[in-house]
């Protein structure tokens, strides 16, 4: 995994390998992630995933963006 960018409140993160690329791994390591913002005290925590190993991309993407 690797952070492409970061501001204040958003950040992009690039993930290259995977075992096994699946959508469901996917999220839960989005919602993994949403988590670990809000117990840090992030407030309206997003994730989005616009780019997907699974569906054939070359690396997912996740965009989170929180308050």
């Amino acid at each position: 995994m690797e952070l492409k960018s970061s501001t204040y409140s958003q950040a992009v993160l690039h993930m290259t390998e995977f075992p096994e690329a699946h959508r469901l791994i996917e999220s839960r390591i989005g919602g993994w992630i949403q988590r670990s913002l809000e117990i840090h005290g992030c407030k309206e925590v997003a994730v989005e995933t616009t780019k997907s190993l699974a569906n054939g991309d070359p690396l997912t993407e996740l965009i989170l963006k929180w308050k």
